[in-house]
């Protein structure tokens, strides 16, 4: 399946584009909060640095890479690329027996860390200050040799796999991937996966090979979404990758630059793809380290079924076995295997009968019959995705057996209520379950990074097992039940408690020490904010990761920003708001009243292009769908229609030669005379304009709608739109960004999903405790509020404070209210 390339860019070309020649001496390659360096900078230092470990290391070495996410590794990855060699990245906050091992499966012959140190087999460098760096003539042209990536994965034996990855094949990937999501010199690739991740390569290859910005953000910024929003909108990001567990939780309603998101590494609610896909260029990414770190990508269609899509170039795919239905990865752009782990390679990396090498992933797949469309159903070993994080059970379940007092171990990965999946242990042994827990927390702790802690731990005498005498990991899972999600009385203990699986935890636990991870804090919090209504920022309680601490901030916790959705409606009919039902009711009580119309004159002195005024108000009823919605009686029921458009247009009325003093006279007259009203809502428009011209530099526009199309903010924004609009009609380079505005149909539904929310009945608790025993009806202009109406009548008289006060209780004998007004300026 997919059509592919069956030649890899020769070692010229990657030469050469190793080399960057093409790029921009002064354009920005990589930047984050402490700085910037240009294309120059990076290919000077990067050149120093490759001379300096082929000096060293020299030809085609394997090198280690263990140092803080940021400016300084990514010049590292290149130099060894430049070198000729193997880059083999490693998170520093993996545990240090992890790093030493993959180091040493590589067969590193140096690694380049942070700070001096001697904690690995093989000598390690200080990036900063190896001494040949300073002194070694940079390297005019990148070396020969075998330059790609070692990166590892879990194994099933607990030692990780290193699967190796050849340049020319990456950047193949790179390339396709590319132009599917239109990368260019110009955009901003996001930097936010973590060193040992595959797709920390992809984003820094995809930035380079198109020559682009790779914007690295913060840490904080990996563990909170709020705060990579606001990096995001900053740095004017234009591409990110993201874990498919982090969508849920990264604020929509932004004003991002995305010109594609593309969420990878888990399955992901279709609804979570669809909402993104309304707003921005969405895609769906599929693909093992093995398979080229990307295999294929989907574009993403609101409310179309979302799939694994088609292979990237110099990949292809197939179905193996008609039972099995296993998912094959082929072609020249497949890794070459795992290294020094022949056994391994072997079971993966399959030959068919013509000799074409198949890597088999384990995904099991189905295909739509109509479309041939391929989607993920699951796989056939114990290996899962978990928060994005690849994981090998067996290698949690050797290690928990070799704990003394452990007899036998399960790990499953089980599915949470939200979908998303999280670790179950089930050890035997005949210990204290608190201490027995506490022993097995540290051996995994002390062999896997932090993303294999299983969130729940159950000690048992024995585990169930089959009539094969093989461990019932069914009966497991039954037995481990769903969390009980309601929040009661104390809803910091129970969402905490809800999320960890647990039925009871201290007071002063901490969730990240529970087996709580970064995703599950955001869940937790997430779910809390839809429970409560109040919202509490991730960075917060990393702080404070204790019942305790959740418990003081939501206490201080302000209410939850509600945040409008866009582009939510599925069809042109919707109900009204609570604002268009008020309005409506109103008007149908006196379709000719003028009482709900707002009416306004703008002014203009100096030329006027009346022509793009015109466009500039077209432009504004297309962009805003109010000014194109009318209101209809549906049985009783109110209900508006959106049109897809409407043709603007006004009279244009020649007042000329009438005096300044009678001019308002004048504009009261053509109000009147053109502008009578809005007695039909159903019919368009409900926004009538004038333009007036008292002469070649004088003219006056008038303004009239019906509030039920917007209130008086409303009409504000809509002036100062529409002028913007005008100016950049009359001089396309005048400074203004057209806005992309949320719909008055996205504020509608976001309005009644609100309005079902635990906050929302929490006010109208509030309201009617408040109101309980309150009349039904106050006299004003001497008659009861009981139905409505514009009967009634005004007297205008004008009293000093202290006679004004003296004025009240008499009037209210009289059945009148006083209504104070501020003195005219």
């Amino acid at each position: 399946m997919g059509t592919t390339q069956d030649t890899l860019p020769d070692s010229a070309e990657v030469a050469q584009l190793l080399r960057a020649s093409d790029a921009p001496a002064d354009r920005i390659a990589l930047q984050c909060a402490q700085g910037a360096l240009t294309y120059d900078a990076l290919l000077t230092q990067a050149r120093t640095l490759a001379a300096a470990l082929h000096t060293r290391c020299g030809e085609a070495p394997h090198i280690g890479v263990a140092m803080t996410r940021g400016p300084d590794a990514f010049v590292a990855m290149l130099a060894i690329l430049l070198a000729g060699g193997k880059c083999v990245p490693i998170d520093t906050s993996y545990p240090l027996a992890y790093q030493r091992r993959a180091f040493a499966t590589a067969g590193c012959t140096l690694v380049l860390t942070d700070a001096p140190t001697d904690a690995f087999e093989c000598p390690a460098h200080a990036f900063d200050t190896l001494a040949e760096a300073r002194a070694a003539r940079p390297l005019d042209q990148p070396r020969a040799g075998a330059p790609g990536f070692v990166l590892f994965t879990s194994g099933t034996t607990g030692t990780p796999k290193g699967v190796v990855l050849e340049l020319a094949a990456l950047i193949a990937a790179t390339r396709s991937f590319g132009a599917r999501t239109q990368v260019g010199a110009g955009s901003v690739v996001a930097q936010y996966a973590g060193l040992s991740f595959d797709a920390s390569v992809l984003e820094f290859l995809l930035a380079f090979v198109h020559r682009a910005t790779l914007n690295i953000v913060s840490a904080a910024a990996r563990v909170e979404p709020e705060t990579l929003a606001q990096e995001l909108e900053t740095a004017a990001v234009t591409h990110l990758i993201l874990p498919a567990a982090v969508a849920p939780y990264l604020p929509l309603r932004k004003s991002y630059a995305l010109q594609a998101i593309i969420f990878v590494g888990d399955t992901l609610e279709e609804r979570v793809f669809h909402d993104w896909a309304a707003i921005y260029p969405t895609f769906n990414g599929y693909g093992p380290t093995e398979g080229a770190i990307c295999t294929s990508l989907h574009r993403v269609t609101p409310g179309a079924p979302v799939d694994l899509g088609t292979p990237l170039d110099h990949v292809r795919v197939r179905i193996g076995g008609k039972e099995d239905r296993e998912l094959l990865i082929g072609g020249p752009g497949i890794a070459t295997g795992y290294i020094q782990n022949a056994a391994q390679t072997s079971a993966r990396f399959r030959p068919d009968a013509e000799g074409s090498v198949w890597y088999h992933s384990g995904d099991r797949v189905r295909q739509d019959p109509q479309t041939g469309a391929l989607r993920f159903a699951g796989r056939f070993d114990f290996q899962a995705k978990v928060n994005g994080t690849r994981i090998e059970t067996l290698a949690l379940e050797s290690t928990l057996v070799a704990v003394a007092g452990i007899e036998a171990a399960a790990v499953l990965a089980c599915p949470g209520p939200d979908g998303q999946k999280f670790l179950a242990a089930f050890v035997a042994s005949q210990g204290a379950p608190k201490t027995v827990e506490a022993a097995a927390r540290t051996a995994i702790s002390d062999t896997f990074p932090a993303g294999h802690m299983p969130s729940v731990f159950t000690v048992l005498p024995r585990l169930p097992l089959t009539r094969n005498q093989k461990i019932d990991r069914n009966a497991l899972l039954e037995a481990l039940g769903q969390p009980n999600a309601h929040l009661g009385d104390d809803p910091a203990r129970a969402a905490f408690l809800a999320e960890l699986r647990r039925p009871d935890c201290d007071e002063t636990a901490n969730f990240f020490h529970e087996g709580g991870n970064s995703i599950g804090a955001m869940r937790l919090l997430s779910a809390l904010e839809a429970q409560t209504g109040r919202h509490v920022a991730v960075k917060d309680f990393r702080a404070a990761p204790t019942i305790a601490g959740l418990r003081a901030l939501l206490d201080e916790g302000r209410d939850a920003p509600i945040e409008i959705m866009r582009h939510q409606r599925s069809g042109d009919e919707l109900p009204l708001s609570v604002q268009q039902n008020t309005a409506w009711y109103l008007h149908r009580q006196d379709p000719q009243s003028k009482a709900y119309l707002a009416e306004a004159v703008h002014h203009f002195s100096g030329p006027l292009d009346i022509d793009a005024l015109h466009d500039a108000l077209q432009d504004l009823f297309d962009a805003h769908e109010i000014y194109r919605t009318t209101f209809h009686d549906r049985a009783g029921v109110p209900v508006q229609r959106i049109h897809p458009a409407h043709a603007v247009s006004f009279p244009r009325i020649d007042a000329a030669g009438t005096a300044p003093e009678d001019r308002e006279t004048v504009l009261q007259d053509i109000i009147d005379k053109h502008l009578p009203g809005i007695p039909d809502l159903g019919k368009l428009p409900l926004a009538n304009f004038a333009l007036v011209s008292f002469g070649e530099t004088e003219h006056a526009f008038i303004h009239q709608e019906h509030h039920i199309v917007h209130d008086g903010w409303g009409g504000s924004a809509f002036t100062a739109e529409l002028l913007n609009r005008y100016h950049k009609r009359v001089d396309p380079a005048f400074d203004y960004t057209l806005p992309q505005p949320a719909q008055y149909s996205d504020f509608l539904l976001t309005q009644q999903a609100w309005l079902t929310s635990p906050a929302a009945q929490a006010q109208i608790d509030y309201w009617r405790d408040q109101l309980d025993g309150a009349p039904q009806s106050v006299a004003i202009f001497g008659k009861a509020s009981t139905a409505p109406g514009f009967a009634g009548g005004t007297y205008g008289s004008i009293f000093r404070v202290r006679s004004g006060a003296r004025a009240r209780p008499p009037a209210r004998a009289w059945g009148s209210r006083p209504l104070p007004l501020p003195p005219p300026c």
